[in-house]
């Protein structure tokens, strides 16, 4: 059958109405579409056509928001192995090449920079997760997405990650001397610490990165 704009919008708005994420929203309102499209009943209506199909692919509308649990587990896992393989990645042939020379550079640099500018660089590259996905919320509110992202989500905690080794670097030592927390990356003690730390959150951000353009399909339809 042939399905008019209301009868589109309608099928929207169910969807719309029954999912949290925006990888579901549009895979569910393609499929659900093109199954509506592609039945040629003509002995029932659209609307126990649309029935059926939720309830046949899908289990009915309240088992909408269990299949989404469950997949968000299994993309969530998806993810965060792609993360650890893109990261592993730069530690093979032929990245490992520009590892290499960037642990070489960033070594020497920290010798002739000013202390103040390297540990401006340690929270630079701690932050630049999170900042992704603060950019990510704000392109989500100017171009007024459907739904938020289940990477967003996912990709916040990434973020806060680097943010909590970076405290943990810093307080855990203050705990145990008379130095503050803010002073610890300072001493000349942990300089080969703060030039590990650069280089460790640079290697998973750019990872990140290169995740961040990947897509994650949902796949709730049985």
């Amino acid at each position: 059958m042939k399905l008019n704009q209301n009868q589109k919008a309608r099928v929207s708005k169910l969807t719309y109405e029954n999912v949290k994420y925006c990888e579901t929203y549009y895979e569910v309102l393609d499929h659900v579409i093109s199954a509506l499209e592609s039945d040629n009943d003509e002995s029932i209506n659209f609307h126990e056509k649309l029935n059926r199909i939720w309830d046949k692919d899908f289990g009915g509308y309240e088992n909408l928001p269990v299949l989404e649990k469950e997949r968000e587990k299994e993309v969530n896992k998806r993810i965060v192995r792609r993360h650890w393989n893109y990261f592993i990645d730069y530690f093979k042939f032929p990245l490992v090449i520009g590892t290499t020379t960037f642990i070489i550079a960033v070594y020497f640099l920290a010798n002739f920079i000013s202390r103040n500018i390297l540990i401006s660089s340690l929270f630079l590259t701690a932050f630049l997760p999170f900042l992704l996905y603060v950019f990510s919320y704000f392109r989500l509110k100017k171009f007024n997405l459907i739904k938020p992202s289940i990477k967003d989500k996912k990709f916040n905690s990434f973020g806060c990650q680097t943010y909590g080794v970076l405290n943990l670097v810093m307080f855990l030592p203050a705990a145990f001397t008379d130095n503050e927390p803010s002073q610890v990356l300072r001493t000349a003690t942990y300089l080969p610490v703060v030039i590990l730390l650069i280089i460790v959150f640079s290697i998973y951000s750019l990872s990140y990165f290169r995740l961040y353009k990947e897509t994650f399909k949902m796949e709730l339809s049985k």
